[in-house]
């Protein structure tokens, strides 16, 4: 941890808004960059990553400083998520419910673009995979600060960073088969 970094942390454990505010600045973009693709959805993302800082601020008090900021940050940021996708999950699942019993044809999804259709597939994994393979592959964080982040094993991420692409290529060959292996 930098040292300028460490006297804000502990200015902003003692109440000093401006120094949690200066502290914080570095970090926006890449809590909102987390959040829209974590999500998939820049509103969802904006609320999510200020509630991070909203937290962040309110909890700095129990933040051990010999551990990394920004990975305490992101931890934050994914448990946030990952409540949002829940929540998102609970009321897709009522909608499917109440779209097979009208048994409308028009209740499917069909996505125009790239970016929507790998949402999609990011839809498909499980909150862990999706964190793992975020954090991993789009933030490019090691297994090590994954873990930290996670709190998990090294073995935990790199298993569901495995199932996470395995999951994903299956998804995204479903919209572009012909990118599929040919077994000739």
């Amino acid at each position: 941890m930098k040292f300028q970094e460490k006297i804000l942390i502990e200015n902003a454990k003692k109440g000093d808004v401006q120094s949690f505010e200066k502290l914080i600045l570095p970090y926006r973009k890449k809590m909102l960059n987390f959040a829209y693709r974590f999500l998939g959805n820049r509103e969802d993302a904006k609320d999510v990553a200020q509630e991070v800082f909203l937290k962040a601020f309110k909890y700095i008090k129990s933040f051990n400083t010999k551990k990394n900021f920004i990975n305490w940050l992101y931890q934050i940021n994914s448990n946030l998520c990952i409540n949002i996708l829940r929540k998102r999950e609970k009321e897709l699942a009522k909608k499917r419910e109440i779209s097979q019993n009208q048994k409308d044809p028009h209740s499917q999804y069909f996505l125009s673009e790239f970016k929507e259709k790998l949402f999609q597939c990011l839809a498909s994994l499980s909150p862990k995979e999706r964190a793992v393979f975020i954090l991993r592959d789009l933030e490019e964080k090691s297994i090590k600060e994954t873990a930290n982040i996670l709190k998990c094993s090294k073995s935990s991420i790199k298993f569901n960073l495995f199932s996470a692409r395995k999951k994903l290529k299956n998804e995204l060959l479903k919209f572009y088969p012909q990118f599929g292996e040919k077994n000739e």
